[in-house]
């Protein structure tokens, strides 16, 4: 009976793992206009003495960068430019200034959760699919 049970968790757990792993790139995707804007609310007053800010967004959320930037400019005097960069993944961001830079990196932080999570040695998505786990 224990292995039993043990083994169900061990499925349950992969089950878990294999829906994160379907579910989380996507939603962090979909979430994206609503976190990036989040995330130039929380740097921008702190930015308020940069002469130049940056930001650097995939082309689908340019727009909504733009006019999120239109109602939280810093003090006159600073330029903000809003440049869409094909080369970035859906959801990314960057805003830059003269020393530093704050990224929203959708493929870091699902690397991140994935190494959290070697250590138990889960079964990909993948094998899981092919019955394999």
């Amino acid at each position: 009976m224990q292995k039993l049970v043990e083994h169900t968790a061990e499925d349950s757990a992969r089950t878990a793992l294999a829906l994160l792993q379907a579910a989380v790139p996507r939603a962090m995707a979909q979430h994206a206009a609503g976190e990036v804007q989040g995330m130039l609310e929380a740097l921008l007053p702190g930015l308020s003495c940069e002469p130049e800010l940056r930001v650097r967004t995939h082309p689908d959320l340019a727009d909504h960068v733009r006019q999120t930037l239109g109602g939280m400019l810093p003090a006159e005097g600073c330029f903000v430019s809003v440049v869409a960069d094909p080369q970035m993944a859906p959801g990314d961001a960057q805003v830059a200034w003269q020393d530093g830079q704050a990224r929203r990196d959708c493929a870091a932080v699902w690397n991140d959760i994935r190494a959290a999570l070697a250590p138990l040695a889960l079964p990909g998505i993948e094998e899981i699919c092919r019955g394999r786990a």
